[in-house]
């Protein structure tokens, strides 16, 4: 991002795999990770390293759990400063879109082969995007959230469950840098070349690793892919749910 320079940044690890011989080697003075990386089963080994601090993440917006990481590290101002950016492009952005509860956005993965999942945690990047568009989310995102529940579906479901994903916009992620065989399978089923948004040409097919990350970059890069999408070309919203 202008004006934060992460060229030396050096990975240590996997999502929830942190790498402690990758960290050891850097020879750190603090160490801070997410809850999923920092956990009860190697927190004293990396205490062993340096002081560990886990900040929670995925319960709370991105900017809050920035927030304890700029204390920790005596970055507050660069964290304002990149609050108040975000403020001022979703503004941007939400003023650009003439009615965004008229347009219903859903998102889905591909959790294994012919298998489909949601999340509907409001603090994942895209839903944080899509809530503070004012953009409406898909019926079994919204039931999903008034049970509490993190999944849109309890589990994983079949492609013959594609109906209850469909809206006037679909985005669907994939990863490794490559749109993979799953990808393809869903894309050559009926049942997705039905859906309203394929019909209309408003699906698109997303990098998982640019929508998933918990950073301001992430958020970032969702709002001008919206803008590009949803803004800057002619939208069809005039799906409805089935009854």
């Amino acid at each position: 991002m202008q004006d934060f320079n992460t060229s030396g940044v050096q990975f240590v690890g996997q999502v929830y795999e942190p790498n402690l011989e990758a960290i050891a080697a850097l020879k750190p003075d603090l160490i801070v990770g997410g809850q999923y990386e920092v956990t009860a089963d190697n927190y004293a080994l990396l205490s062993q390293i340096a002081p560990t601090v886990a900040v929670e993440q995925f319960t709370r917006p991105i900017w809050a759990s920035h927030a304890d990481f700029a204390l920790l590290v005596n970055r507050q101002n660069e964290a304002n400063t990149l609050k108040t950016r975000f403020d001022s492009r979703l503004a941007d952005v939400k003023a650009k879109i003439a009615n965004p509860g008229a347009i219903t956005v859903s998102f889905f993965y591909v959790e294994s082969p012919g298998k489909l999942n949601a999340e509907s945690d409001p603090q994942i990047p895209y839903h944080l995007v899509f809530d503070s568009l004012g953009l409406t989310q898909t019926p079994n995102v919204t039931a999903a959230r008034a049970d509490g529940q993190f999944y849109a579906v309890p589990e994983a479901v079949s492609f013959e469950l594609l109906p209850q994903f469909d809206g006037d916009v679909i985005f669907v992620p994939y990863w490794d840098d490559a749109i993979g065989a799953d990808i393809a399978a869903l894309q050559a089923s009926p049942l997705w070349q039905q859906l309203n948004a394929v019909q209309k040409g408003q699906s698109y097919i997303v990098s998982g690793e640019a929508w998933f990350g918990m950073s301001y970059q992430t958020l970032f890069t969702i709002l001008d892919f919206i803008e590009e999408n949803l803004v800057n070309k002619t939208l069809d919203a005039s799906w409805e749910p089935a009854p």
